[in-house]
């Protein structure tokens, strides 16, 4: 028997009845009730629930207590009075049968996640949703997100330190409530609570005190959630001197390719240069759609597409000055940050400035910089803003590579070589992997009764690097006893694990897809 079921029987339930927690203590729920105790009976033991009943009645339910009827009066008591263990139990009971009275609040990725999909760690420019289950039907109730703090049971919610935001709604029929757009962008780094205000009293309460509303919480002991910023910057400086004539296009498709595999957070600016002119050989390069002036733009869910599409073919021209790059790329990235930045040159390796034979020394015709200028403009301007340097060259003239691979050297980056356009992807995604650094790692733990089948969620980030997965048990069996297969978002199933002994098998994916 459910409150659910007590509401929808007319014979308990009076027309126009409102299905909330002043519902519990109509005549008819006295049979969810003492199915719940019955329970919880069975689960904590005859005897022990026997006395720990009528000692609760003895000990905590005043005879005078005008409130001593209410079904949470007495949950309440319950509650205070038991381990955390038992007092899983008991919250239990009540819930399996529609007596809710300890909300639970999770922060979520994606609007109403399923069971098991909670997320505690967002990105910045990552959405933050919120669910709250558990909570007594039919109840308005306001969701405030704050900086992480202490919290006194009792307190005002004006007390609190930062309010980030707040959102109103109204729990359903089945005690959930879920925010259907993002209650929040994550935009700053740091530690944050989910508070869910049940009733909208305007006070926080989380003891087991009479018969307080108890409230929603996910950060009552530790943060609810973190916002972390792995977000990276980065400027691509395009090679469009004519000895790159034959490989616009290329530019065109790998540059959409860097866009397409950055995430929201990130930003990102976008050059062309060839050389400047005398007699300081000034300038040389060009802004490029879609970063329209010398400044990091922010990529977002919103924007991205068109960012890609905006990206045109570029017209080469004109010799190769080396230095233009790294002269006017720094300062793109304007005021230093701790985000991660990277430098990325796009070319052949061609250094070839205009030199006049006939005044190859005099800056008025000739372009005296050379690749010593870029090596000092590097360890000058980059290294001490931890600007890496990264080189992705096309061809494989000699003198290219050397130039590249010693840009990249100088800069504390890599040098890639880009000879297909089939690697174009996967050199995109390993550059902006080993910019961005290692992504957090996540850690989940199942126990599994013995004599059956279970199926787990694994959430694989974006950015994983690899997924490892264990099955252990306790004694020895044959092997083929225990069946350990993974199935990957796009229907890859994988069902030859590795054994180690006759009591673990494993197994290691590297570069997972992403998803469950």
């Amino acid at each position: 028997m459910t409150v659910i079921s007590v509401y929808n029987n007319s014979n308990y339930t009076p027309p126009n009845t409102t299905l909330d927690e002043s519902f519990y203590s109509y005549y008819g729920c006295r049979e969810p009730i003492g199915s719940a105790w019955w329970e919880i009976r069975n689960r904590l033991g005859d005897n022990y629930f026997n006395h720990f009943l009528v000692n609760t009645l003895i000990d905590n339910v005043s005879p005078t207590d005008s409130l001593r009827y209410k079904p949470r009066y007495f949950y309440n008591a319950l509650m205070r009075n038991s381990t955390p263990s038992n007092q899983l139990v008991i919250d239990k009971a009540y819930s399996d049968r529609g007596l809710y009275f300890t909300p639970q609040v999770i922060s979520a990725g994606v609007s109403n996640p399923p069971d098991g999909r909670d997320k505690n760690m967002f990105r910045i420019g990552d959405p933050v949703h919120v669910k709250v289950t558990n909570c007594p039907q039919n109840t308005p109730l306001t969701v405030y997100i704050v900086e992480d703090q202490d919290y006194s049971d009792g307190m005002n919610i004006s007390a609190l330190n930062a309010i980030i935001c707040q959102v109103s709604g109204t729990s359903d029929n089945d005690g959930v409530w879920y925010s259907s757009s993002p209650v929040m962008t994550a935009s700053a780094v740091g530690d944050y609570d989910i508070l869910v205000d049940i009733g909208n009293n305007g006070m926080l309460h989380f003891a087991y005190i009479r018969a307080n509303v108890r409230d929603g919480f996910d950060g009552l002991n530790g943060p609810g959630f973190t916002i972390y910023d792995d977000g990276i910057d980065v400027v691509l400086a395009l090679d469009i001197s004519g000895s790159m004539g034959d490989e616009c296009i290329n530019l065109q498709r790998l540059t959409r390719r860097f866009i397409s595999a950055m995430l929201p957070g990130d930003k990102i600016n976008i050059f062309g240069f060839n050389e400047g002119t005398p007699p300081n050989w000034n300038g040389g390069y060009i802004n490029f759609s879609p970063t329209p002036t010398a400044q990091l733009y922010s990529i977002t869910s919103s924007n991205q597409n068109s960012f890609i599409n905006s990206v045109g073919v570029p017209s080469a021209g004109g010799n190769t000055d080396l230095l233009v790059p790294f002269t006017y790329g720094y300062n793109r990235f304007g005021t230093p940050t701790e985000r991660k930045k990277g430098m990325v040159l796009l070319s052949d390796g061609e250094h070839n400035p205009t030199i006049d034979p006939e005044n190859p020394h005099n800056h008025y015709y000739s372009n005296l910089h050379t690749m010593n200028n870029v090596s000092t403009s590097i360890y000058s301007n980059y290294n001490p803003r931890g600007i890496e340097c990264y080189t992705m060259r096309f061809g494989n003239n000699y003198i290219g590579i050397v130039n590249m691979n010693n840009i990249a050297s100088w800069g504390h980056g890599i040098a890639y070589q880009v000879p297909y356009l089939s690697n174009m992807s996967l050199i995109v995604s390993r550059l902006i992997n080993r910019l961005r650094g290692n992504p957090p790692s996540y850690e989940n733990n199942h126990s599994i009764p013995p004599n059956s089948n279970q199926t787990f969620q694994i959430e694989v980030d974006d950015l994983a690097d690899n997924l490892r997965t264990t099955l252990i048990w306790n004694t020895s069996v044959n092997l083929s006893d225990n069946l350990f297969t993974l199935t990957s978002p796009s229907g890859i199933i994988y069902n030859q694990p590795e054994c180690l002994g006759f009591t673990t098998q494993k197994y290691i994916i590297d570069a997972p897809e992403s998803g469950i």
